[in-house]
């Protein structure tokens, strides 16, 4: 806990924890379902495929690879049923974690903090979601 002017900054406590927590559960989906895919365990794409891809850009690897095409890097919610794609998701918690933790503090702040916070929350979103579209 952060001591702030002789009291505990709960706010301060709440990110840290928060950050905590959703960067071991992404590292752990990351990982576990990362080594299923390395075992062979259900791919949306074979390793061989990616292996012989992995040099093109990411809307030539799904034509080459799936004959689909590819619109940001959304693609593996089309294929939440291969370990790949699984892993993925993992990847997503680590890269949301940062607005996840600020969400929980939101409703804490006040004032300019407050301003200050929710133009970070909306930067956050459109630099992580934009892509998507």
């Amino acid at each position: 806990m952060l001591k702030k002017h002789g009291h505990i900054d709960h706010a301060s406590d709440t990110f840290a924890k928060v950050l905590t927590i959703c960067f071991w559960t992404g590292l752990g989906i990351t990982v576990l379902f990362g080594a299923l895919y390395l075992f062979g365990v259900h791919p949306s794409v074979d390793a061989v495929t990616v292996v012989q891809s992995w040099d093109k850009p990411i809307t030539q690897f799904w034509l080459s690879a799936k004959g689909e095409e590819s619109r940001g890097y959304a693609w593996f919610l089309s294929h939440l049923w291969g370990m790949d794609s699984l892993a993925m998701t993992g990847i997503l918690l680590l890269a949301l974690t940062p607005l996840i933790a600020l969400l929980f503090i939101i409703w804490r702040m006040r004032g300019l903090y407050l301003v200050l916070l929710l133009i970070l929350v909306v930067e956050f979103l459109f630099s992580v979601f934009w892509p998507m579209l």
